[in-house]
């Protein structure tokens, strides 16, 4: 039972360590956002797996320790389930502490918003506001019905297609759940603390969900219209990711025809 329950935690540690450098390496998730998200998301909830397996394993074994194993295996068996039960407890405290202020600060941006919204429109499945800003901003909140926010001032700066390919990017954020894919990669940020792996995966799940709603909205709208809003964006913004995520657009759409 020991080495199974060392198998386990082994197998979680590699998966938090190794799978990050493997999945940030080269360009390929460029082109494969999704793909590279939903790599990540399995890499991420197996290592979960197999340590919640290897808590239970040792602490069931440590509770009823089978005739044939010896006094030595019951007690790093028990030591394993504490250590693991421990370590555990901690991390959570960690993430619950270091998610709080961001939670609060979610909540006062989105209370800001509404308070200088002056139009909402229904959708199918989620809200539109337009709000009052001289910035251009999008964004979206998986509120209890998913919002979409526009600001004034991205709304005169864009076309009315333009603009419709920036609510598609975002109504994508909310339909692809990227709110949890960056929460999750936070969460690993903090777990693995000033190791290279959690800021690399943390750093490219940023752009992943980007590139991955970008792809949603070219399906939903057009290249064209994305492309030109980014540019829009990117410049007035001074934004160089706009920038690059327009250029990737239009390399994309030059390539198909």
């Amino acid at each position: 039972m020991l080495w199974w329950v060392l198998a386990c935690f082994g197998v979680s540690t590699l998966l938090a360590f190794v799978a990050p450098i493997v999945l940030t390496k080269g360009h390929w998730h460029v082109r494969r956002p999704r793909l590279g998200l939903s790599l990540w998301f399995g890499a991420f909830f197996t290592g979960l797996g197999f340590t919640a397996l290897g808590l239970i394993l040792s602490a069931s074994a440590a509770v009823s320790t089978p005739p044939e194993e010896t006094g030595l295996e019951s007690l790093a068996l028990s030591l394993l389930a504490w250590i693991g039960l421990l370590a555990l407890g901690a991390v959570t405290a960690l993430i619950y502490t270091a998610n709080e202020p961001l939670v609060e600060i979610q909540k006062s941006t989105v209370s800001h918003l509404e308070s200088a919204g002056y139009s909402r429109t229904q959708h199918r499945d989620y809200e539109l506001i337009l709000f009052h800003a001289d910035e251009l901003l999008a964004c979206a909140v998986p509120l209890k019905r998913a919002t979409v926010f526009v600001s004034s001032g991205l709304r005169e700066a864009l076309t009315d297609a333009e603009l419709d390919a920036v609510i598609a990017h975002e109504h994508a954020h909310l339909t692809q759940r990227h709110g949890l894919a960056l929460r999750i990669a936070h969460v690993n940020s903090i777990a693995l603390g000033a190791f290279r792996a959690g800021r690399e995966l943390r750093r490219a799940s940023l752009l992943l969900v980007e590139l991955a709603a970008d792809d949603a909205a070219t399906k939903a709208t057009s290249s064209a219209a994305l492309a030109g809003a980014l540019t829009t964006m990117g410049t007035e913004l001074g934004d160089a990711g706009m920038l690059a995520r327009a250029h990737r657009l239009q390399m994309q759409a030059a390539a198909a025809t």
